[in-house]
């Protein structure tokens, strides 16, 4: 009954859940990078870069996916909460799938629109269970993978603070390159109403070619007169089909600069919030590294 009562909760687009589940990734995508710098030896150190990898898409693909259900959010709205101070790749791996399968019992398995959430969770899970296994294999030589405190690089408040940042750049960028395709849709709706709009104007000028012609095979005055007036309505209705199809053309130009300003300021934030917070704490952590020795 708990569970099917949080359903209900959750489809009723209870953000704060899916909010929690991804400050809690972004507190994991830092966690494994600073394992990933402790470790000594050559397979585990690979091992938790691949982890790393695969928990900032799994982070992005839930994000999206949920905006995509319950509407855009700020990157303001996403807490940051950093991962339990663990001393080996083990006991990290063994805290995601907890927290992981926490949030997947939240989802409501009643609500179509959440089946797609659900079953990149499951595929994550799964995941999860590789690495398990992966981690498991680094045990055998105990010398070789020592994860003591004094081998361990521990990442400073500064450290936190710049991958928070980029964890919060990424949630930011991915809204202003969603924001700058979507009017790349607009702009494509617009463009297919110009082409409507064309076809329209077409069909009148072949209309009103008709009542010229009828003008000139006119032998009465009646006759001759419906003709002209017919002639002159179709001019007005062509003169402003044209002023409709110059100002659509004008909004789909302006919708197409601004699609693609937003998808390349998105697409520039979301490599900038990757690539500037890693770099920046990979040189401080090798001038830790040079200082512990």
């Amino acid at each position: 009954m708990m569970k099917l009562y949080r359903q209900r909760l959750f489809s009723d687009l209870d953000s704060s859940v899916v909010l929690q589940y991804l400050g809690r990734l972004s507190g994991f995508i830092s966690r494994a990078k600073s394992l990933h710098w402790g470790a000594r030896g050559k397979d585990i150190h690979e091992y938790l870069d691949g982890l790393w990898k695969e928990l900032y898409e799994f982070q992005d693909t839930i994000a999206e996916g949920f905006m995509g259900i319950g509407g855009q959010f700020t990157a303001q709205e996403v807490p940051y909460i950093p991962a339990d101070e663990k001393i080996n790749p083990q006991a990290f791996i063994r805290e995601v799938e907890e927290k992981t399968l926490e949030f997947y019992n939240l989802l409501p398995a009643d609500d179509p629109r959440y089946k797609g959430l659900s079953g990149e969770t499951e595929s994550f899970i799964q995941t999860i269970e590789k690495y398990k296994y992966l981690f498991g294999l680094c045990n055998e030589n105990k010398e070789e993978r020592n994860f003591s405190e004094k081998s361990k690089i521990k990442p400073d408040k500064k450290d936190w603070t710049a991958l928070g940042l980029g964890a919060a750049g990424i949630v930011g960028g991915s809204m202003l390159k969603n924001k700058g395709e979507d009017l790349g849709q607009v702009k494509l709706v617009k463009e297919a109403n110009i082409g409507a709009l064309k076809a329209k104007r077409g069909t009148l000028k072949l209309l009103q070619k008709a009542s010229r012609d009828e003008m000139k095979a006119a032998t009465d005055k009646e006759v001759y007169k419906k003709a002209a007036d017919k002639f002159d309505k179709l001019g007005e209705s062509i003169e402003k089909k044209t002023k409709e199809i110059a100002e659509s053309e004008k909004l789909a130009k302006k919708l197409g600069k601004k699609s693609r300003k937003y998808t390349k300021a998105g697409k520039a934030i979301l490599v900038t919030s990757m690539a500037a917070p890693i770099v920046y704490s990979t040189i401080r952590a090798g001038k830790k590294q040079k200082e512990n020795k």
